[in-house]
């Protein structure tokens, strides 16, 4: 029997704009012997063109081709020097590549409004006025739907639905009490 620890694996899994990176950053900063793998780090062989029309159409998570995030994880457990792996991920457990490898899925509700605010002053700094204009029609058209369904499928698939009005220190006090 192999007295090797494996690192326990946290997904912390919200909306775009719902503050995954920096509560990831701020927990690792907190958990010294951790590392924290970032989704969007990654290129997905396949992955859905239009997100909006992938919700619409049921969104099959086996659509998303994860491989190398899950070949970081992999490599990430095999170094054996972490106690934790905190994973800034879009999917809780809902994708089957992972799943069972998540020891605890938190998921940060963070309300609609306060994300669209971060992803425009996040991804439009240098855009135009009409950019943002067009951003925002888009989003009550096809985004803002999607980001709903979204919320609500991986509600489901959390261990741990956590506030997203508090702060970000606060959220993470929650979250290490359940991991520490």
């Amino acid at each position: 029997m192999s007295s090797i620890k494996s690192p326990i694996i946290i997904s912390i899994t919200s909306i775009a704009g719902g503050g995954k990176t920096a509560l990831s950053h701020y927990i690792r900063e907190k958990l010294p012997s951790s590392k924290c793998l970032h989704f969007d780090d990654f290129d997905c062989p396949t992955a859905p063109e239009d997100l909006d029309e992938w919700i619409e159409q049921g969104g099959n998570y086996s659509e998303w081709d994860i491989k190398p995030f899950v070949e970081q994880v992999n490599q990430t457990i095999e170094e054996s020097q972490y106690t934790h792996i905190i994973l800034d991920y879009p999917f809780a457990r809902s994708h089957p590549a992972l799943q069972q490898m998540i020891d605890y899925a938190f998921f940060i509700d963070t309300p609609l409004d306060i994300a669209l605010a971060r992803r425009i002053l996040r991804d439009y700094k240098e855009k135009s006025g009409n950019d943002i204009i067009h951003y925002l029609e888009e989003y009550l058209i096809y985004s803002r739907p999607s980001y709903t369904a979204m919320t609500e499928r991986e509600k489901l698939s959390a261990d741990i639905i956590i506030d997203g009005n508090a702060s970000v220190s606060l959220i993470a006090q929650n979250i290490l009490k359940y991991i520490v």
